[in-house]
């Protein structure tokens, strides 16, 4: 039975006693019912990298309420789109910032918490508004410093879901009730455009490299690691990917790295073989 050992305080601001410091950031970790099964591993993963993470963590769930201790579920209701979820989960944690995570982004190895913390700061002595944590997609220019660059207004993934600090109200302003978590990246990218204070690492805080879930199926090479780990990992909750739709997905990945240019010539012969 998964037990998770750590003893946080789920309160608005916790006291973080070993750095003498007030904690204002929730750890918000957006799921629904439908990826239960995945809140075990998740979380034994994040017990394992990150024991001493100084953050309150909250789930957003629907009706399900996780058995899992220390994890304060938010039980929001059945029939909500991604966006308002995500916008009632807001409403109840009340926090000037958030680190916004998915379920599906495993911890890998330890997280430097030190780093953390110090990045943390510095996003609020520069005011910046968002702050990702991975390089996926990374800064587009130098903002001075080997951490951190900027993301240009008119980036196409300037907003992302990928794992990243948030100023809560700038989150709050781009996110638009009936919007999916890729109608979000894509729309509020747009809606972004006019607002500066937003930033990328370099290089990965969070070491979860990608998800590990696509359109509800397990990454075959995901599922052949995290089922060995005895993490919770259950093989009768959702399938993993055939060959065939992990071929095409790895043939997607490749196509998108192509400079459009050449993309445009190699058209035609794409549309022959498809």
């Amino acid at each position: 039975m998964f037990v998770w050992l750590r003893n946080i305080r789920v309160d608005k601001i916790v006291t973080n006693v070993s750095r003498g410091s007030v904690i204002d950031c929730t750890v918000l970790v957006s799921s629904c019912d439908r990826y239960s099964d995945l809140w075990e591993p998740y979380f034994s993963l994040l017990r394992l990298h990150w024991p001493d993470c100084p953050f309150p963590v909250s789930l957003i769930t629907e009706n399900k309420r996780s058995a899992i201790p220390d994890v304060h579920p938010l039980c929001l209701g059945n029939g909500l789109d991604w966006s308002t979820l995500l916008l009632k989960a807001l409403d109840v944690v009340d926090t000037p910032y958030v680190l916004l995570t998915l379920e599906d982004f495993f911890l890998r190895s330890t997280v430097d918490t030190p780093r953390v913390m110090d990045l943390y700061h510095e996003m609020q002595r520069k005011s910046l508004r968002m702050l990702r944590l991975i390089p996926r997609p990374g800064p587009t220019s130098s903002m001075g410093n080997t951490e951190y660059g900027k993301i240009e207004a008119n980036e196409p993934y300037k907003v992302s879901t990928q794992a990243a600090f948030w100023h809560t109200e700038t989150l709050r302003e781009l996110l638009l009730p009936g919007e999916t978590a890729w109608q979000f990246e894509t729309n509020g990218s747009l809606r972004s455009a006019k607002l500066d204070g937003f930033a990328a690492l370099w290089r990965e805080a969070l070491p979860y490299s990608h998800h590990v879930i696509e359109r509800g199926k397990w990454f075959p090479w995901d599922y052949w690691k995290f089922s060995r780990m005895n993490i919770g990992v259950d093989p009768a909750a959702r399938p993993v990917m055939t060959v065939g739709e992990t071929s095409k997905w790895i043939f997607s990945k490749i196509i998108s790295m192509v400079p459009r240019p050449i993309l445009i010539r190699l058209k035609p012969f794409l549309l022959l073989h498809k």
